[in-house]
């Protein structure tokens, strides 16, 4: 690998060897950590142009350390005559290269495409839904900003911050202006909007509010026309004192680690926050009719799937306060003891399988099939392995036995006595577990769950954790990949494209040594630099 500098850019070149090389290296590794880990999808669709695109799928899971981790699975072409059942094959390739059966993905994340909807229906996961930022952005532009009123307001605050972006001598009055009213303040710039993200209408409103005083100072001394009415600086207050609520929940659901357990919560939050009066204007009254429709239209299933039931109400920031009705809390609390009676009894079997095959008399023909025997034997080695290293980690502090000797801690029928004598019943457990205060929203909730005494809700928690609440991590791969594949770079070798973005993206997934950093920093800003 050497470096070339031309025009001030960085040109490098390398061998196509050593890149596959680190790619199946990369590979490997990442099979190794998602090895018997609960894996949830997001998938996502980024068209560059009518014809062409690219189809991403990213996988998300907590580990042992009760760490949220982020592995990018696929990136590959996409077109808009793919049918569902196209992306359904091209989802089952890809978890058949990474060795991933379906059953150990407990939720799949897609956009509102519906194509990607109808092939993620095909594939037939355990539970799909759609993204909720997308969700959000359908609530606030359908139906809310589309009123007439809010599209006049918006067309001329829209029209006054160009006028500003537009000229450095309006721009600078304003900063000075700013400057004089507050001089230990840090003046500030209007914010254009963008009309494919209603967030961003959102800030514009609030920054021109913010400055409303030097701003119309500022319209005043060099005699602008700027067409905004003391009725749509009122409804602009209104408008962001309505909406605050949204933008703070779509900011945080876009955050890598926005779970799926926050959705329920949210909507609950939002209806609260809508149904408030205080004294509306007419245009705000009608306004939040509107919003509240839309709500409950476009989430009306969600108090229905039995997946967000239990992530809800195993997230220590809400447990079963934020349910719609009693009825709703009931079914979530008595799925939820479903759920940790199925995993208890799974747990419980599996030990009596380890238990069986450390026994002294053991024989071959003790178990049932040829099946259950190998099962067992991959039980011990897992279970040999945990001890050893944990052997290693405490070697000095312990009784010094060796893991054959701690294996043997079981008890006659299969059970280890310590693990299990400590544990009461499901429902004890969920009452235990719900009579505890909630924790502050900003809490990290698997920072609760990791120091939890409960292994059994540990191990649940590690599964409903895993889904996050938006799509936000694939859409960073394709914003990423937007950056690579331009006009001036589309005789890029599509496998290289998709190898370069793969090590761009995991490279914190990966243990590396220096050597190998500094080439993936080459790898990283090669990526950056052909934009």
């Amino acid at each position: 690998m050497f470096l070339l500098f031309q025009n001030n850019c960085i040109v490098c070149n390398y061998s196509d060897a050593w890149l596959s090389e680190r790619y199946i290296q990369c590979c490997e590794d990442i099979k190794a950590r998602i090895q018997g880990e609960h894996i949830s999808l997001t998938t996502d669709i980024w068209m560059c142009d009518p014809q062409d695109g690219y189809l991403s799928l990213s996988s998300h899971y907590v580990n042992k350390d009760f760490e949220a981790k982020k592995v990018i699975l696929n990136y590959t072409e996409f077109n808009e005559w793919n049918t569902g059942q196209d992306v359904c094959d091209k989802i089952d390739e890809c978890l058949l290269k990474w060795e991933i059966l379906k059953k150990s993905v407990p939720a799949i994340l897609h956009d509102s495409g519906r194509n990607v909807a109808l092939g993620v229906k095909f594939a037939q996961f355990e539970f799909a839904y759609s993204c909720f930022s997308q969700d959000l952005q359908l609530v606030i532009e359908h139906n809310l900003l589309g009123q007439s009123e809010m599209k006049e307001m918006l067309r001329n605050f829209r029209e006054m911050v160009g006028h500003f972006k537009h000229s450095s001598k309006l721009t600078n009055h304003l900063l000075e202006k700013q400057r004089k009213m507050n001089p230990n303040g840090t003046p500030l710039e209007l914010k254009q909007d963008v009309s494919a993200h209603w967030h961003s209408q959102f800030e514009m409103i609030e920054r021109s509010l913010l400055l409303k005083t030097p701003l119309l100072k500022t319209i005043s001394d060099l005699d602008i026309n700027i067409d905004i009415t003391k009725e749509q600086w009122a409804l602009a207050k209104d408008l962001c004192d309505v909406l605050s609520v949204f933008y703070d929940a779509t900011n945080r659901a876009e955050d890598d680690q926005s779970f799926l357990s926050t959705v329920i919560p949210y909507v609950y939050m939002f209806k609260k926050a809508v149904r408030r009066n205080k004294h509306d204007s007419f245009e705000i009254a009608n306004m939040k009719i509107c919003l509240l429709h839309s709500l409950t239209d476009i989430f009306k299933d969600i108090e229905k799937k039995k997946f967000m039931l239990v992530a809800t109400i195993m997230d220590p920031r809400f447990k079963d306060d934020y349910f719609s009705s009693p009825a709703v809390k009931g079914t979530a609390k008595a799925l939820f003891i479903e759920k940790y009676n199925e995993l208890e009894d799974e747990t419980q079997k599996k030990f009596m399988l380890v238990a069986t095959i450390i026994d002294p008399g053991f024989e071959d023909d003790s178990f049932s099939s040829p099946e259950v025997k190998g099962t067992a034997k991959a039980l011990f080695i897992e279970k040999y392995n945990e001890l050893e290293v944990k052997t290693q980690s405490t070697q000095g502090e312990g009784d010094g036995s060796e893991p054959q000797s701690k294996l043997r801690k079981f008890g006659d029928n299969g059970v280890p006595t310590h693990t299990w004598d400590s544990v009461t019943s499901a429902l004890a457990a969920v009452n235990s577990y719900l009579a505890e205060p909630r924790k502050e929203l900003k809490s990290n909730p698997l920072d609760y769950w990791k120091n939890h005494s409960n292994p059994i809700m540990k191990k649940l928690a590690r599964k409903y954790f895993s889904a996050l609440a938006s799509s936000t991590p694939s859409d960073r791969v394709l914003s990423h990949a937007g950056l690579t594949v331009t006009e001036l770079r589309d005789c890029l070798d599509q496998d290289r494209v998709e190898m370069l973005l793969f090590l761009s993206m995991n490279e914190r997934c990966l243990g590396q040594s220096s050597d190998d950093l500094k080439k993936s920093d080459i790898i990283k800003q090669l990526a950056a630099d052909m934009a």
